[in-house]
């Protein structure tokens, strides 16, 4: 009997004890949900504060871009060069000490979408441009590959008009428009280069070119004897069947001044020719002036 008391006391003992182990195994599950809980609860919050400041940071990116953006010399390159032909486009000849006349010694600018100013720095309409003027362009580094070279400018700046290429045009038409009967069903002008040594080979082919558009004939250069060796002109009779020889001789030029002296003749035929060997062009910073003396007629 006493042996049966005490198996059920054991017995009770052992119940007990086991309740109440299962009781602290959930407490301690308890807990630990409940610290894991909230040190995840701590690591989102860094997580958040973190993606936050990431977001601030590009938008300040974002910002410095566009800012640097808005910069006029960020991505822009500058050239100097000559007026070849000045239209819609210009035809420009790059200064040779420039990197872009190592892509091409001719190059094609749009300047569709250019703001066009004068030396003062003023801006001007883009018909102000003319063939022989020095300027400046300034486009986005693209060149196409082509002959002449193609770019795209948004600005042109002239920095020097060349007057004196516009003096020996006005001189040239000054004999031009004399004694028009000379000029009778002419279909080309020709004209002796030899004595021209104040400007470069560049402005007279540019100056050749504007006198092809000026009066829309053939323009050829060359001497009387070179000439007649062409057959252009002919020797034996005199003569020039279609065309008149222009000369432009003994020029000195005084910049100072700007003023050109010099000679010039017209001629058609050995019975048909004009000139003066005193003429005085004088540039008031506007226009030339021709002044012809002792003028001879054959």
């Amino acid at each position: 009997m006493r042996k049966a008391k005490y198996m059920v006391a054991v017995i009770l003992v052992l119940i007990l004890f086991l309740e109440g182990c299962s009781g602290c195994k959930a407490i301690i599950e308890e807990g630990e949900i409940n610290n894991s809980s909230s040190y995840n609860g701590k690591e989102n919050d860094d997580e958040q504060d973190m993606d936050h400041s990431n977001v601030n940071v590009d938008e300040q990116g974002k910002d410095n871009v566009d800012d640097s953006s808005d910069m006029p010399d960020a991505t822009l390159y500058r050239f100097q060069a000559v007026i070849i032909d000045a239209g819609d486009s210009i035809l420009v000849a790059p200064n040779e000490d420039s990197n872009e006349y190592r892509s091409s010694d001719k190059i094609f600018v749009s300047i569709t979408n250019a703001i066009i100013r004068n030396e003062n720095g003023e801006e001007i309409d883009a018909a102000k441009l003319e063939a022989g003027d020095q300027v400046q362009i300034e486009y986005n580094g693209a060149i196409r590959e082509s002959y002449p070279a193609q770019m795209d400018a948004s600005g042109v700046q002239v920095i020097k008009k060349n007057i004196l290429m516009k003096g020996y045009l006005a001189i040239i038409d000054d004999i031009y428009q004399e004694d028009d009967a000379l000029n009778y069903e002419i279909t080309k002008i020709a004209v002796d280069t030899t004595g021209w040594s104040d400007i470069t080979a560049l402005e007279k082919e540019i100056l050749l070119s504007e006198l092809g558009r000026i009066y829309g004939y053939e323009i050829i250069e060359g001497t009387f004897d070179e000439l007649a060796k062409q057959g252009v002109i002919d020797k034996e009779n005199l003569y020039f069947p279609d065309g008149i020889l222009i000369t432009l001789s003994n020029i000195s030029y005084n910049e100072k001044k700007r003023e050109i002296k010099c000679s010039i003749k017209k001629w058609r035929s050995g019975l048909g020719a004009i000139g003066s060997d005193k003429v005085t062009a004088s540039y008031d910073g506007s226009e030339w002036s021709i002044k012809k003396e002792d003028m001879w007629i054959s």
